[in-house]
């Protein structure tokens, strides 16, 4: 890395993040729920090591100094999102026994409704896969099942009741999000 190029600032790394394909085009400043702020954090920091990892770097998840000076540095045009997939990269979980929390609920349903729909869906993608699934306490799962509406504390706010219905991240990161303002069965 060449010293000498003056490190982005954090907004320009956000830019440059969304630019080259390791995040969606969406700003959110979160809804100051702590959950929603872990789970930020932690896609900021999946986010931060994917690049590192594409750029050979070691993989902190820090916007740190080097990270800043990498940013900085001349580079191809195209996303290296796209580029990983067009070399048969791909996004797996590293384990195949997986936890799952469902961290909150929809209100107008109640806890069991939504875990018998969850278990059968968990059931489905068992029966297709080498994976399996086991509920564990709030917050303690592989994949962090949560319901929010618009702005939710992560950078893919939900839009309008019938637009998005749901989001999840990639493994290993776990997110996965419903749209509280559409109406689930």
């Amino acid at each position: 890395i060449d010293p000498k190029y003056t490190p982005v600032s954090e907004d320009a790394a956000r830019d440059y993040l969304q630019s080259f394909g390791y995040t969606p085009g969406h700003d959110n400043d979160g809804d100051g729920d702590g959950n929603a702020e872990d789970a930020l954090n932690s896609a900021i920091k999946l986010v931060f090591r994917k690049f590192q990892d594409f750029a050979g770097l070691e993989q902190t998840g820090l916007l740190d100094e080097i990270t800043r000076l990498k940013m900085a540095s001349p580079r191809c045009g195209l996303p290296d999102v796209e580029f990983i997939t067009d070399e048969g990269g791909s996004q797996k979980w590293s384990k195949t026994e997986l936890t799952y929390s469902i961290d909150n609920w929809y209100s107008s349903k109640t806890r069991d409704d939504i875990l018998d729909v969850i278990v059968d869906a968990f059931g489905i993608w068992s029966e297709m896969s080498p994976l399996t699934f086991k509920e564990v306490g709030i917050g303690q799962g592989d994949i962090r099942i949560r319901f929010g509406s618009r702005s939710h504390g992560d950078p893919w706010p939900f839009s309008i009741q019938g637009g998005v219905l749901a989001h999840a991240t990639f493994p290993e990161n776990g997110q996965l999000h419903f749209d509280s303002d559409e109406h689930w069965v």
